[in-house]
């Protein structure tokens, strides 16, 4: 069977899995985003390990979280049905990404890399909540 590809560059919708059980489908969040592409990938991954000095004075320092961070401002396009506190719409903007809840931002990244949308714990977290 052929592998089916698709256009990294093409804006595509998710709507967000966790945390929305009983959400009539209308009103669920979901983003619009655009795939994590060779090129993007390529430099999120060459600035992954920070190293400096040499022998014992050697630091390394992983950049997972502005890694993260860097996904989320690069792909995400859109979304709709974000509310504040006071049910009024959080608008998409760049700098309004800091409203993503942590749960949230990280299922956005996996899709956006291609991989499940709900790791492993998190389904089983979820399969909890549901008994």
């Amino acid at each position: 069977m052929a592998i089916i590809a698709k256009d990294p560059k093409k804006p595509r919708w998710h709507t967000i899995i966790t945390d929305q059980k009983g959400v009539p489908e209308k009103e669920k969040f979901a983003i619009e985003y655009v795939m994590l592409d060779l090129e993007k990938d390529a430099n999120l991954r060459d600035n992954i390990l920070t190293a400096t000095g040499m022998g014992d004075e050697r630091k390394e320092q992983f950049n997972i979280g502005a890694q993260d961070k860097e996904v989320l401002e690069m792909c995400i396009m859109g979304w709709k049905n974000l509310k504040d506190d006071e049910e009024k719409d959080v608008v998409y903007d760049r700098k309004n990404i800091d409203w993503l809840p942590p749960k949230i931002r990280e299922e956005i990244i996996r899709v956006i890399k291609g991989e499940s949308p709900v790791s492993a714990a998190r389904k089983k977290e979820m399969k909890d909540d549901l008994n």
